[in-house]
C-alpha cells in the first residue's frame, strides 16, 4: 500500500492521465497531464499531506496537446515529449521561477520540430547534455546535439536508431516497438522501455519489455 497519494478532486481539474513526473531542486514534484495538456506543481509539504492537493504552480501552453515525460536538463530547463503535437518543448530555469506559485499560460521558450520526430514519448540525457528521444509511433530513438536545442528549430539528429530483429523466448521480435521510457545506466548505456513488441509469425502479442542499448 503506497505510504503517500495524491489525488485527483473527482473532477479531473488536478489530474487526467499523469504520465511523466520528476522533482527540481528544492523537491518539488513536477507531473504532466497528458489529457489536461498541462504541468503542475506540488511542493514538499504537500507531497507529506498526500491526498487532495491542489498544484501550488500550473503551466498551459497553446503549443500543448498531450505532454508525456518530463525530464530536466542540466541548466534546469524543463522539457516536455508532447506525443500529440510531434514536438518537443521547453521552458527554461528562468520561466519556471517566474510562473512560481501561478497558474499561467505560457509560450514554451523552445520548441523543437525536428522531421525525425514521430510520435516521442520519453526523454534522457547523456552525460554530454546530449538528448535522446524515444518515438512511439516511428519506433526510433534519435539523438540531438546540446548545442542544437539552445533555440527553436528543426535540428538534425546526430544518431537515429531504428528497429531491429531479435530473437526473444517466443521467437523473433523487433527490438523497438513504440518506445515510451529511456533511462543512461552508470556505464553510458542507454535503457529503453517498449510500449509493445510484436513477435514475428503472430498477429500481435503484447509484452512489455526492457532493452540495453550500449
Amino acid at each position: 500500500m503506497p505510504a503517500i497519494t495524491l489525488l485527483d478532486d473527482g473532477f479531473g481539474d488536478i489530474f487526467d492521465c499523469p504520465y511523466g513526473e520528476q522533482f527540481d531542486g528544492a523537491g518539488n514534484l513536477w507531473v504532466s497531464n497528458r489529457f489536461n495538456s498541462d504541468l503542475v506543481q506540488f511542493t514538499p509539504d504537500q507531497l507529506n499531506l498526500g491526498g487532495v492537493q491542489f498544484p501550488e504552480t500550473e503551466i498551459d501552453s497553446a503549443d500543448f496537446y498531450q505532454p508525456e515525460d518530463i525530464r530536466f536538463d542540466s541548466a534546469g530547463t524543463r522539457w516536455i515529449a508532447d506525443i500529440a503535437e510531434n514536438q518537443v518543448d521547453a521552458f527554461t530555469a528562468a520561466t519556471l521561477a517566474s510562473a512560481q506559485g501561478t497558474t499561467s499560460t505560457i509560450p514554451p521558450d523552445i520548441v523543437n520540430t525536428s522531421a525525425s520526430l514521430g510520435g516521442p514519448s520519453a526523454i534522457a540525457f547523456d552525460k554530454t547534455g546530449n538528448q535522446w528521444v524515444a518515438n512511439c509511433i516511428d519506433s526510433t530513438i534519435v539523438e540531438f546535439g546540446a548545442s542544437d536545442l539552445v533555440s527553436s528549430g528543426s535540428p538534425t539528429p546526430l544518431v537515429i536508431i531504428s528497429a531491429t530483429a531479435v530473437n526473444d523466448p517466443s521467437g523473433t521480435s523487433q527490438s523497438l516497438y513504440c518506445p515510451s521510457g529511456l533511462a543512461f545506466d552508470k556505464h553510458g548505456n542507454l535503457w529503453v522501455s517498449n510500449y509493445a513488441s510484436d513477435s514475428g509469425g503472430s498477429a500481435k502479442i503484447t509484452m512489455n519489455d526492457v532493452i540495453r542499448m550500449a
